[in-house]
């Protein structure tokens, strides 16, 4: 019997009737949508903004138009959007609280001093982006410290606000809190190419790194309602990390560990940045956090503070997984600006880091910052050992696909008002699941993953496919299977013999 849905059984008139009806060639989904979450502190004065609420917005612009422009959270927007090609409609933003307290915001100095004794341009980068400043022969540093506040308070996009007294420009971010103490500010970042334009006579001397940043804001309000998983249904596949504090990775921990649950399944990823780490400290960074969710990364030539170096990696991930959330990052063009003159890591340096669990960059020979290997930080499981479980970040965008497909298949028909049977039942009704039926169903999803390059021996895995009907409770249908999932291709050796 073929059971229709819309034309009734009791019209008996001529007629020739045409039901149409949707159905999925296969029960797995497209790519898993890859949304992007990201927390951090905003203007203030923008009093329209709702804390702790996550709110979808558009382009960089929206984020700025709402959350203040040069705030924390929109310049991580700032780069996320770069990198998703400027538009995108899987992009949230939540404000935090502002901390409580006496928070301060982080300042420093740059000081122009002696007469000009010729015409030229200073460069100076301000947390990464370049601000260039001409000067006629014969100018002041009254008169270079005027136009430099010109220049960066007309450019909303930065992080900062300027403020000059007689050739000393007090540069002051636009956030309270230690993220600030990131914001790295330089004289002539392109070496003597640009050291070779400033005017004559007159000198520059930049801060470096700003200080007196503090009083963070916390997470824990937004990610948390009485101890519960506050984000509820949306899957955020990839959470951006602007703190590294270990009281906001811990909540960071927390979250994930709620949301990773299998009647929750919403894993994501958090991404971290360093810049202002030597090596040695670099390497120790993941010990400390070790968690399969978070991903930490260090480049120590970014011009960019920390949490945006972390914001563009987020973005980079989420625009590479959208494509294909097996595929790895290396070699993806970061975008973030660097310093010059400084040579990549040997190969034994970045070997280490990865196997610690934090990644890398390398600059390539026309200057620009691209991707190396990512990893998680989960190196130790919880009984002490060490593990290999999730060793690198695209093993979790990987396995978000999996748990996708498989939640879209249980979610979709028959398994949304089925009725269960065992294999043995003889029926009509398409809404009657077997065990069979699914086992079915998850031999196609293992077809559809082959196809795609994420698993290896397809066969194999189909042999390990088991359904039934829990003993426990006649409504509940059990199914196994064991994935060999296809791992990224990192090295290529060949072995090459010579005669002599």
């Amino acid at each position: 019997m073929i059971s229709f849905e819309s034309f009734p059984a009791t019209a008996r008139a001529s007629t020739v009737a045409v039901e149409l009806k949707g159905k999925r060639r296969t029960l797995a989904g497209n790519t898993i949508p890859e949304i992007v979450l990201i927390p951090g502190q905003y203007d203030p004065a923008n009093t329209g903004v709702v804390e702790n609420e996550p709110k979808q917005l558009f382009t960089a612009d929206a984020f700025g138009d709402y959350y203040g422009y040069g705030s924390e959270i929109h310049r991580q927007a700032m780069w996320i959007f770069a990198l998703l090609g400027g538009f995108s409609e899987n992009v949230w933003g939540m404000a935090l609280a502002i901390p409580t307290g006496t928070p301060a915001a982080a300042d420093g100095d740059v000081v122009f001093a002696t007469a000009a004794s010729s015409a030229g341009t200073f460069y100076v980068s301000v947390g990464g982006d370049l601000i260039a400043v001409s000067l006629p022969n014969g100018a002041t540093p009254t008169e270079a410290g005027d136009a430099f506040e010109a220049a960066v308070n007309a450019n909303k996009r930065l992080a900062v606000t300027a403020s000059n007294s007689t050739g000393t420009v007090t540069l002051t971010a636009k956030w309270v809190g230690a993220t600030g103490n990131q914001i790295n500010v330089v004289a002539n970042p392109g070496g003597d190419v640009q050291s070779g334009e400033n005017p004559g006579g007159m000198t520059i001397t930049a801060p470096g790194l700003l200080t007196g940043g503090s009083g963070d804001a916390l997470v824990s309000g937004a990610f948390f309602d009485d101890g519960e998983d506050a984000l509820r249904e949306r899957w955020y596949t990839i959470i951006t990390c602007p703190y590294q504090d270990s009281t906001n990775l811990t909540a960071y921990k927390t979250l994930a560990d709620l949301r990773s649950a299998p009647e929750v399944n919403r894993r994501f990823a958090a991404y971290v940045g360093y810049v202002g780490k030597t090596y040695a400290e670099a390497f120790s960074i993941p010990a400390t956090i070790n968690h399969p969710s978070i991903c930490p990364a260090w480049e120590s030539r970014a011009l960019v503070p920390d949490f945006e170096l972390g914001a563009a990696l987020a973005g980079l991930v989420a625009a590479s997984a959208t494509l294909d959330p097996g595929r790895p990052f290396k070699t993806l063009p970061v975008g973030v600006p660097t310093t010059v003159g400084v040579d990549n890591l040997a190969y034994a340096k970045n070997d280490a880091l990865f196997r610690a669990g934090i990644g890398y960059f390398a600059i390539d020979g026309a200057g620009v910052l691209r991707a190396g290997d990512i990893p998680t930080s989960y190196r130790t499981n919880p009984g002490g050992a060490s593990t290999e479980e999730w060793f690198d970040a695209v093993s979790i965008h990987r396995r978000q696909q999996f748990a996708y497909d498989i939640e879209t298949m249980g979610r979709s028909d028959p398994y949304t008002r089925g009725m269960l049977a065992s294999d043995d039942v003889v029926t009509g009704k398409d809404y009657v699941v077997k065990p069979k039926t699914l086992g079915t169903d998850l031999i196609n999803l293992v077809d559809v993953w082959a196809s795609e390059g994420w698993v290896k021996n397809p066969e194999e895995i189909k042999e390990t496919i088991l359904t039934l009907i829990n003993a426990g409770n006649n409504s509940r249908l059990d199914g196994a299977l064991t994935l060999d999932e296809a791992q990224a291709l990192r090295i290529v050796a060949i072995k090459a013999t010579f005669l002599y």
